[in-house]
């Protein structure tokens, strides 16, 4: 719980940050439309938008800290990184890929929290992306789309990672698409859910 807290509280400054650009622009776009919007739609891209933002912050943005004599730094896979020890203690960050290595690591040796974050968190960070993207973009609906997407934006970010010398691993692009598959099986049943509400509100 508490590495999810912190994940959170990184993240929450830089929606912060993002949230009035945000709204500029979007108003300036509902302006020239000159159209009714339909406000739960803009509540839900406004919501994923923060999302992605957060995402983003832990993923593609340099992770900084202090080091041990107060100075700030950027964490590389050249240097300890302090949010996930390894399985033997704090150690560089490399490349991995093998598929399932480091998943079948975290199932065998890993503290709990360690798997909690590793395994858990990288399958729910990208969870919404499954359930909002279909929900705000018609053609996205298909489950070949909604795949494909999440291999493509879990492969971005990982090539991202290598020009910031930051940790590559196959079974992350694994766990995330499957975050990704697991949002658009929560999707199925809200938009069965919401279909059968209309019909019954036209009777």
């Amino acid at each position: 719980m508490s590495f999810a807290l912190s994940f959170l509280g990184e993240m929450i400054p830089f929606m912060l940050l993002a949230l009035p650009f945000y709204l500029g622009v979007r108003a300036l776009l509902l302006k020239r439309r000159k159209t009714r919007p339909d406000w739960r739609r803009e509540a839900l891209l406004l919501a994923f938008f923060l999302y992605c933002v957060g995402l983003a912050s832990q993923t593609v943005v340099p992770q900084m800290g202090r080091d041990a004599d107060g100075s700030l730094v950027i964490f590389t896979v050249f240097t300890n990184n302090p949010h996930f020890p390894s399985v033997g203690g704090l150690s560089p960050w490399r490349f991995n890929l093998i598929p399932f290595h480091t998943i079948k690591i975290y199932l065998e040796r890993a503290h709990i929290a360690v798997f909690l974050v590793n395994i858990v968190g990288n399958i729910l960070m990208f969870a919404p992306i499954g359930l909002c993207v279909p929900l705000l973009w018609r053609r996205m609906r298909g489950f070949f789309r909604i795949t494909l997407l999440g291999i493509a934006v879990s492969c971005g970010i990982e090539l991202l990672q290598v020009l910031m010398l930051r940790s590559v691993d196959i079974d992350d692009v694994i766990l995330n698409s499957l975050g990704v598959l697991i949002g658009y099986l929560l999707y199925l049943p809200v938009v069965k859910l919401s279909t059968a509400m209309r019909k019954k509100e036209q009777f």
